[in-house]
């Protein structure tokens, strides 16, 4: 465990725990969610690598679905099973489009791994709980929170 580990756990802590939020369910394009860290471990991308294999396989599902991984789907879908877990993708709103995921950054990550390079034109919607805050003094200071632990989890600070 480093100093980010440390920012990290302190991140989500005050996310979670300390400052007052509802949670709402809506649908993001995958290009606008980012992780709150890197996985550099070597068994997250074994996994990443294997749901990517499987979101691939599985988009004939996807299409049918309109282009839409919704929690019911991957609670039901035999080929999306990989993609289960026991927390549910969990985002914060960035500002200007852009989103970082709280939970579910493995998931989120192989996604684009399996459709990045699909172009522009291709897009995949996500179902994802939405981090809302009781006013903006409190989501400007998740914010800030937020992009100083990507920055000690090695982000470049124009990343965040």
């Amino acid at each position: 465990m480093d100093r980010s580990d440390i920012v990290l756990a302190n991140t989500v802590f005050m996310i979670k725990k300390r400052l007052q939020s509802t949670q709402v369910k809506k649908f993001f394009s995958f290009k606008t969610l980012s992780p709150i860290h890197p996985h550099t471990r070597e068994t997250s991308d074994e996994k990443q690598n294997l749901r990517a294999a499987a979101a691939i396989k599985a988009l004939p599902i996807i299409q049918k679905h309109g282009m839409r991984i919704s929690e019911a789907l991957t609670d039901t879908e035999p080929a999306l099973d990989v993609f289960k877990s026991p927390t549910r993708i969990e985002v914060i709103d960035m500002g200007g489009g852009k989103y970082v995921s709280m939970e579910g950054n493995g998931r989120v990550e192989a996604l684009k791994r399996a459709f990045m390079n699909k172009g522009p034109e291709f897009d995949l919607m996500i179902e994802a709980r939405l981090y809302m805050f009781e006013d903006e003094k409190s989501l400007n200071k998740v914010r800030e929170l937020v992009r100083k632990c990507r920055i000690a989890k090695g982000f470049a600070p124009h990343e965040c």
